[in-house]
């Protein structure tokens, strides 16, 4: 994190007109995750940006980060449109642990940490974990394993 890079576009154009180039902008540790940029250009004239962050195509909840763990992960997940999120750990038995989330989300990349507490702000045991997104009616669970 911090770093940073420059880059430079070279654009031909075969007369005067308008036309529009696409960056797709990632970081190749997480591509997920990527900002579009259109550049309207004007042969010519001059040349503008219009910067737009990508939308997921679906809903998807990603694995999370670093997993095993110890003491925080980060939950990943995508959504393709605006809508109610609940993020939910629980245990192996089925038993919530922690409610990490119940609130109105937009779309597009998201993540939550967890730090290993249960909703009583008290350290968990080692152990395997559930975590469940729900948005609308699609549901989505993975594992997580909580190391000492």
């Amino acid at each position: 994190a911090g770093d940073s890079t420059a880059c430079g576009i070279l654009a031909w154009t075969n007369g005067v007109g308008t036309g529009t180039v696409q960056l797709d902008l990632f970081d190749l540790d997480n591509i997920d995750e990527h900002i579009l940029i259109d550049l309207i250009i004007y042969a010519g004239i001059t040349v503008g940006a219009i910067t737009t962050r990508a939308l997921p195509e679906h809903f998807e909840l990603y694995d999370c980060f670093p997993n095993p763990f110890n003491p925080t992960t980060t939950l990943r997940y995508a959504l393709s449109e605006d809508g109610p999120v609940s993020i939910t750990i629980y245990d192996m038995m089925g038993r919530v642990v922690k409610t990490l989330m119940n609130t109105q989300q937009t779309a597009g990349y998201r993540s939550v940490q967890w730090d290993a507490t249960n909703d009583a702000y008290k350290t968990v045991s080692v152990g395997s974990y559930l975590y469940t997104i729900q948005v609308g009616k699609n549901r989505r669970t993975k594992k997580m394993v909580l190391l000492k």
